[in-house]
């Protein structure tokens, strides 16, 4: 039998990320902590709470909870450095270099590239240790120079910035010492380089996943967040303007029974972690189902971090109140195959044809689409996926004739190469294909 069907049961993997979903939140919780009590000044206390993650997850290798041990290590490294105790602040970034230095995931990368800049800047704080710094800024060019990004471009121009001013400043009647230098809190590496839009976008997206959307069930795929839930598969995608600056809300809806449509008709199968939008059953922008005057896209390059994280996360719950709808709405399977039954599919691709052949002739059309109709005008969907995903329903609840019937509407209203694809996509799930148009 086809991995698609048969009954899903919870597996040990299902507890691993729901056990590492709690972690996560915990370890961000206490970094919060950190950092609420770093910016009032109770630097002590917030090295405390940024030890306690340190502790925690320390040795963990998943890759969020690397993340955060690195961000608590390099905001406890700019605690340090604001209570002027510098080489303590090294030591710090000093761990980050050493447990992910050999880390190839970009956020760790950029991370390394960070900690290495403060520790040059911390160790020129330091009494007779000007040349050793600069040592680490040129190490620094030497590991990410040929490295492009805001965050690589941004450190690159601090630290020739730097080099600049902490030389001048040796030239002061305290020449073994930097005690002229900028303050601390004023440094521009000690705390993250003031990061450009897309930068804070990304993070944004970063702690809406975090504080909204896992502790849903979602995880980051390769295309977008997706989860499996009660039978079906939920997809949500922040999608980039081509433009820049804004940025639109994508969601999807599938039932998990249902192979990836637009990668099945390639002949890839991919696991729902390789998901992108089109390869569920329908999708939407969640425009469409927010109240008052419709929007499409929201900008992002004017906002500050604090609004544009709620701003981010609050879209994020709008997706998870309509997802959460939608998997009540199509609970039951045989609800859905009653409402789609195959003469309404068929009726719905005659009145596309007509619609067609109206447009051509500039004649004004009116009528409904029946599938629109009963599916939500939000929701976009295609038809032959629409058939395929109903003769898969169909089968996985043991109804075979019906899903005959589903294929043979598939098979009729599919283009060529959808057609071309038909006994591929039906032998990879079980369904009983029978070309009929041969």
């Amino acid at each position: 039998m086809s991995p698609f069907f048969g009954p899903r049961t919870i597996s040990a993997m299902d507890d691993d990320d729901e056990e590492l979903r709690r972690l996560e939140q915990a370890a961000a919780a206490l970094i919060v902590k950190g950092d609420g009590l770093r910016h009032s000044g109770q630097l002590t206390e917030a090295i405390e709470a940024y030890d306690a993650v340190i502790a925690r997850f320390g040795e963990r290798e998943e890759l969020l909870l690397a993340e955060l041990v690195s961000e608590a290590l390099f905001n406890r490294g700019v605690a340090f450095d604001n209570a002027r105790r510098f080489s303590e602040a090294v030591a710090s970034y000093d761990v980050i270099l050493h447990r992910f230095g050999k880390r190839t995931e970009l956020p760790l990368v950029e991370d390394v590239a960070r900690a290495l800049c403060s520790k040059a800047v911390s160790t020129m704080r330091q009494p007779g240790r000007f040349q050793e710094g600069l040592a680490y800024i040129v190490e620094f060019y030497k590991r990410f120079g040929s490295h492009r990004g805001p965050v690589f471009d941004k450190l690159s121009a601090i630290t020739r910035e730097l080099i600049d001013d902490l030389s001048r400043s040796r030239g002061t009647s305290k020449p073994n010492t930097i005690e002229t230098s900028p303050p601390v809190s004023a440094s521009p590496v000690a705390e993250r380089p003031a990061p450009n839009p897309n930068y804070l976008f990304r993070q944004a997206k970063k702690r809406a996943l975090k504080s909204v959307l896992a502790p849903a069930g979602f995880t980051k795929g390769k295309h977008m967040f997706v989860r499996h839930i009660s039978g079906h598969y939920h997809g949500m995608e922040y999608q980039t303007s081509k433009y820049g600056g804004e940025y639109f809300v994508n969601l999807a809806f599938s039932f998990d029974c249902v192979l990836p449509l637009s990668n099945g008709k390639n002949g890839n199968f991919v696991p729902l972690a390789g998901y992108h939008l089109l390869d569920c059953l329908f999708h939407a922008r969640i425009g469409s189902f927010l109240p008052g005057r419709y929007q499409d896209s929201w900008g992002f390059d004017e906002l500050s971090g604090p609004a544009l994280d709620a701003q981010v996360a609050q879209h994020a719950r709008d997706v998870l109140r309509v997802l959460d709808d939608t998997s009540k709405k199509w609970a039951d399977p045989a609800t859905f195959l009653a409402v789609f039954p195959p003469d309404l599919l068929r009726e719905d691709h005659r009145l596309r044809i007509e619609e067609y052949h109206a447009r051509q002739e500039n004649r004004p059309w009116d009528r409904p689409f029946p599938i629109r109709e009963c599916l939500g005008k939000e929701w976009t969907t295609d038809d032959f996926n629409l058939a395929f995903g109903c003769a898969s329903i169909a089968q996985r609840a043991g109804k075979t004739a019906l899903a005959r019937e589903y294929l043979s509407v598939a098979g009729a209203i599919g283009a060529e190469y959808e057609r071309q694809a038909l006994p591929a996509m039906c032998d990879r799930v079980g369904l009983p294909f029978k070309d009929e148009h041969e």
